[in-house]
């Protein structure tokens, strides 16, 4: 079940309310200008949000904040405070903007926006992928043009694969970064 805070309106709305221009500056447009219509939907989480469930839409049956998701009405979201959930994994979503904390049990970091105006702790894990092809043939570093976190990162594990993440700024209890060689 949906916390009861939460409210559909569109990417236009999202991005003239909560000043998203501002706050991705010059990747706007790469991160969500070019990616969503403006007349495509954002899901807002009014104030503080936990929610017992995942948000994973890689799954067969995509599942976001306990239940089932909708990839065509939802593409966008944006927490206007902070948020505590289990498990994220972002392959599927096309923004994550949380304007306060974000506590989770694991994230999985992809090639989309994932945005934390204050602190990150993942109590398990952090893992950041990319296309491996397509990140060799650009120099474009992914980890800060897609993860960016304005406070300081937790997290006991931190693994990548073609995303590096060294531009946080990690606890000192953090996991060393392993970078992944997939065979």
């Amino acid at each position: 079940m949906k916390p009861p805070n939460h409210r559909t309106i569109t990417v236009a709305e999202a991005v003239a309310q909560f000043g998203i221009e501002r706050l991705l500056g010059d990747d706007f447009d790469d991160l969500i200008g070019d990616r969503l219509n403006e007349d495509d939907s954002c899901l807002v989480f009014d104030g503080a949000t936990t929610c017992a469930g995942d948000l994973d839409l890689n799954r067969t049956q995509p599942v976001a904040f306990g239940e089932p998701w909708d990839r065509q009405r939802h593409g966008l979201i944006v927490v206007d405070g902070s948020l505590a959930i289990g498990q994220i994994d972002m392959r599927g979503v096309d923004g994550l903007l949380v304007l306060g904390d974000l506590i989770c049990d694991s994230i999985h970091l992809c090639e989309t926006l994932v945005f934390v105006q204050r602190g990150l702790v993942a109590r398990n894990a952090v893992r950041a992928t990319a296309d491996k092809e397509w990140h060799e043939n650009t120099a474009v570093t992914l980890g800060p043009l897609y993860v960016r976190v304005h406070g300081t990162v937790s997290s006991p594990v931190v693994e990548t694969w073609c995303m590096p993440l060294r531009h946080l700024s990690w606890t000192a209890d953090s996991g060393s970064e392993e970078t992944l060689v997939l065979r």
